[in-house]
């Protein structure tokens, strides 16, 4: 998480989280039907990607409010969009179609412009 921050500031990029677990049905449906679409691909080039797998990485999930909501968190898929400084722009919790992850991805865009 440190590189990628350090990546989005100098490339002056919002940061895109996607918070996943592999035993997580809806994070698979994500894989498989939103996050192969060829817009989402085009218009993640915007931002510094980072997949999370929340099991492996219980530290920062928490930190970021990230955790499955059986351990306290707001739930999985989560995807965070985080401005080059840090700040929370956007937030998706459970499964998108693609439509939504592009708007959200706009607005999220659009915040980190001004």
């Amino acid at each position: 998480m440190d590189a990628a921050l350090a990546a989005a500031q100098k490339q002056n990029k919002p940061l895109m989280i996607d918070f996943m677990a592999e035993w997580c049905p809806p994070c698979k449906e994500m894989e498989s039907s939103t996050f192969n679409q060829p817009a989402i691909m085009l218009k993640a080039k915007a931002f510094i990607s980072v997949r999370m797998d929340v099991d492996k990485q219980k530290q920062v999930a928490a930190k970021y409010n990230a955790l499955p909501q059986a351990y306290g968190g707001v739930g999985i898929p989560n995807m965070l969009f985080l401005s080059s400084a840090g700040t929370e722009l956007e937030r998706i919790i459970g499964f998108v179609d693609a439509q939504t992850l592009l708007d959200t991805m706009a607005s999220a865009l659009k915040k980190s412009s001004k």
